[in-house]
């Protein structure tokens, strides 16, 4: 298995997995062989994306849970992809809680393999299941990696080391939670990593201007957005996300030397898609 399946989520409120999982896609590192990765919004809370780019919810995740129920053509998968403005493919989920929660339990159990086949050796995908709950564990348990995002405060921190040692009975394999620190912590990484028992820590500023261009609720030139704190942090760890999918396979770490980043450009009206690159 050459690509990956990478659940994002947070211990508790709201610290951005939905932005980051659009901020991957759009700046993941690509070539002829190695496309942007589909993000899927799984969060049982109810899902923003379709109310920030002002698309349906149909097709989405309810017509993605359905069809994980049965067994169906690989291509269902494609027939519940949106495209944003910017060229990131994505699978939408009802904002509604009530639908998501009933959508999100229907599609747990056998989403994670629905994905994997449905994508084959071509793309790696983004599972962002908000904060993380009972009716995504399943599909935490399938993933290949979990990034935890939490804020940096000491509260925050403890409730991200109790979902680590929850998570640690899920049966995924050590060191595939990988903690995602946004914004300021009084705490230095060494001792988060050893306090919480993660190997990986990554820390990602607090650019409020520029998630807010990834909500599609501003706009900034090609250069701002190219060279903003968030837009470059984000890039790294979508490197870093990549060269361990290429350690999988010979063939993937060849693809990995052609790859390059082409990063999502903010379009010119506010509260549109970053129409000059790849994704809002």
């Amino acid at each position: 298995m050459s690509r990956a399946l990478v659940v994002i989520g947070s211990a508790k409120g709201s610290p951005g997995a939905t932005t980051l999982a659009l901020g991957l896609a759009a700046c993941w590192p690509t070539s002829a062989r190695r496309p942007r990765p589909l993000v899927v919004e799984a969060d049982p809370s109810g899902g923003d994306v379709a109310a920030r780019f002002e698309l349906s919810d149909s097709p989405g995740l309810m017509e993605l849970a359905a069809a994980a129920r049965r067994a169906v053509s690989n291509r269902v998968l494609g027939e519940c992809v949106q495209l944003l403005p910017g060229g990131v493919h994505v699978v939408v989920g009802p904002t509604g809680a009530q639908q998501a929660a009933a959508a999100v339990g229907l599609f747990a159990g056998n989403g994670a393999g629905l994905l994997r086949a449905g994508m084959g050796s071509d793309g790696s995908v983004l599972v962002d299941v908000g904060r993380l709950q009972a009716e995504t564990s399943a599909l935490v348990a399938a993933a290949d990696r979990l990034l935890l995002v939490t804020r940096g405060e000491v509260d925050a921190l403890a409730h991200a080391a109790a979902q680590v040692a929850q998570v640690a009975q899920l049966s995924m394999a050590e060191g595939r939670v990988e903690l995602v620190l946004v914004g300021p912590s009084p705490y230095p990484v060494a001792e988060i990593r050893k306090t919480l028992g993660v190997h990986w820590v990554h820390r990602v500023p607090w650019d409020p201007r520029t998630a807010r261009c990834l909500a599609g609720r501003a706009a900034a030139s090609p250069r701002r957005w190219r060279t903003a704190p968030l837009v470059r942090t984000v890039t790294d760890l979508a490197w870093h996300l990549e060269a361990l999918v290429a350690q999988n396979s010979e063939a993937a770490g060849r693809d990995l030397t052609e790859c390059t980043a082409t990063i999502a450009v903010p379009g010119q009206a506010v509260g549109r898609a970053l129409e000059g690159g790849e994704v809002r």
